[in-house]
């Protein structure tokens, strides 16, 4: 099981940016997936707001 869980950081009211567009909706999140056998998580990366998670499949010899 892959659990993805997400929640906004708080920032300060008192920011002057001023935004064109938000984009997607500011909530927390969570996302579960259910991996197949013998398939591990490397690791994630988080670049330019995309998540990228990489996976291995490690098949047993027979």
């Amino acid at each position: 099981m892959l659990k993805v869980t997400g929640a906004r950081i708080s920032t300060s009211d008192n920011d002057a940016t001023e935004y064109l567009h938000h984009g997607i909706a500011e909530r927390s999140f969570d996302r579960c997936f259910q991996l197949a056998d013998h398939i591990l998580v490397e690791g994630a990366d988080l670049k330019n707001g995309l998540l990228i998670i990489s996976l291995k499949r490690e098949l047993p010899e027979a």
